[in-house]
C-alpha cells in the first residue's frame, strides 16, 4: 500500500472514531436532559410498551392522547394494568373499537395488549426500574413475541428504552431498530463500531430525528 493511501485511510479511522464518540456524548446528554421526562409520561415500563403501540401509526403526539384517555379510563397511569385486566373481552374490544382509535387493526392492538399483559405477569412492569429482571436475553426474546413488537423497529427500540431509562440490564441479543441502522449506516458505520451496551445511545443520539423510532411498515403491524 502507498505512503498516501496509507495516510487517507487513518484519516478515515480518525474521523469514524470522532463520529463514534459524538454519537455516544449526544446519544448520552439526550437520556440525562430528557431521560426523567420520558419515563415520567408514562411512569412504568408496562405504559411504555403502550405508548409504544399507540404511536406506530400516527407517533407521539397521538400515543400520548391514547395514554392519556386510557389513564382517565383507568384513575391513573398505575392503575392502567389492573384496569385492563379487569375488562371482559368485549369490553376490552368496545374500549379500543369506539373511544380509543390507536389507529391500528384492531385485532392487533388487542392481541398486542394481551401480550404486554403476559408479560407483565411474567416480569412485573409494573415497577420503577426492570433491574430485578434477572435474565434480559430471555426477556428480550419474549419481548419480540408480543403482537407488534417483532419487527425490526418497535421492539428493538423498547429495549433500547428500557436500558437506558428503566435500568434494564443489557442484554447480549440487544439490537439497534432498522432506522438507527439506516442513518448509521448513511454515516459509513456499522453495529459492530459500537459496544452491544452502547446500542441504547447510539439510538438516542437520534431520538429527537422525528418519531424515527415509532415508525413501522405494514408488514411489522403483522409481527
Amino acid at each position: 500500500m502507498s505512503n498516501k493511501k496509507i495516510s487517507m485511510a487513518k484519516v478515515n479511522i480518525s474521523n469514524k472514531i470522532e463520529i463514534k464518540n459524538k454519537i455516544l456524548e449526544m446519544g448520552k446528554e439526550i437520556i440525562q436532559s430528557e431521560g426523567k421526562k420520558w419515563k415520567e409520561e408514562t411512569e412504568i415500563p408496562f405504559n411504555a410498551m403502550l405508548g409504544a403501540l399507540f404511536g406506530i401509526r400516527f407517533g407521539d403526539r397521538h400515543a400520548k392522547k391514547c395514554l392519556d384517555k386510557l389513564m382517565v379510563k383507568a384513575g391513573g397511569k398505575r392503575s392502567i394494568p389492573n384496569y385492563l385486566r379487569s375488562l371482559k373481552p368485549e369490553e376490552l374490544k368496545e374500549l379500543f373499537s369506539s373511544e380509543i382509535k390507536t389507529g391500528l387493526d384492531l385485532n392487533i392492538v388487542l392481541e398486542s395488549i394481551k401480550g404486554i399483559m403476559e408479560l407483565d405477569a411474567k416480569y412485573n412492569l409494573r415497577t420503577e426500574t426492570l433491574s430485578h429482571i434477572n435474565d434480559p436475553d430471555e426477556f428480550c426474546d419474549q419481548l419480540k413475541k408480543v403482537k407488534g413488537f417483532g419487527g425490526d423497529e418497535i421492539g428493538r427500540w423498547i429495549v433500547c428504552e428500557f436500558v437506558r431509562t428503566w435500568e434494564l440490564k443489557s442484554p447480549s441479543n440487544l439490537e439497534l431498530p432498522r432506522s438507527t441502522l439506516e442513518i448509521l449506516n448513511a454515516l459509513g458505520l456499522e453495529p459492530s463500531d459500537f459496544k452491544i451496551e452502547d446500542y441504547p445511545y447510539v439510538d438516542a443520539a437520534f431520538e429527537t430525528l422525528g418519531s424515527k423510532s415509532k415508525k413501522l411498515e405494514k408488514t411489522e403491524e403483522r409481527s
